[in-house]
């Protein structure tokens, strides 16, 4: 199992981006069997890191468990949403 900060995950792969290591930094986020990717929507996403989790989830997909935990005040209301862009499009 592993825990990680939403935050500390897309720190990690900005990162990874400067230092020419994204396909290494994308191949130790797959292998635990749980990855708790935890605090998702808290901060507004930077035009790379829906690209990230993307990336992530397609890596994950079928071969071990994913979970992603937010405490985000969204609601379905059009006029007072304040759900993210992203977040109907996962």
């Amino acid at each position: 199992m592993r825990f990680v900060h939403t935050d500390d995950f897309f720190k990690a792969m900005a990162q990874a981006r400067v230092d020419n290591s994204v396909e290494h930094a994308f191949r130790s986020f797959p292998y635990p069997n749980l990855l708790i990717l935890d605090d998702l929507g808290l901060r507004r996403l930077t035009a790379q890191q829906p690209a990230d989790l993307d990336e992530l989830i397609l890596n994950r997909h079928r071969s071990s468990s994913f979970v992603i935990t937010s405490t985000g005040p969204w609601t379905n209301d059009s006029a007072s949403s304040t759900t993210p862009s992203w977040a109907t499009t996962l």
